[in-house]
């Protein structure tokens, strides 16, 4: 979510990034609902293959001539690494209570 504005009447306008560079424009007749907040109105610029492609033609040599760093805690291990799924989904209930929202929220925690 990039903006969120409350109107006179107590509904709000969701103004939220989604995939491609596009924005999509929600409006929500009243509370309650659940928001994740992600960037806010922070100075992120839009995906642009060919500027990263040519910032890390300035930035990849520099990493190539760094020194490794000791790890600050000795004995430090992983028993395992992986990836963050990536996956997006949107859903628009109108009417559930908070106490439902709470209880699917904990499930899908549960699930992870």
């Amino acid at each position: 979510m990039d903006r969120l504005t409350v109107r006179d009447d107590g509904s709000f306008e969701i103004l939220e990034r989604i995939e491609g560079g596009k924005h999509q424009v929600s409006v929500c007749e009243a509370p309650p609902a659940v928001l994740g907040w992600a960037t806010g109105f922070l100075p992120e610029p839009r995906n642009n293959p060919q500027i990263g492609m040519a910032n890390m033609r300035a930035i990849m040599p520099a990493l190539q001539r760094a020194k490794a760093a000791p790890v600050a805690a000795p004995g430090l291990s992983f028993a395992s690494v992986s990836l963050p799924k990536q996956q997006r989904e949107t859903r628009v209930e109108k009417n559930m209570n908070a106490e439902e929202i709470a209880r699917e929220i904990v499930a899908w925690i549960a699930e992870e």
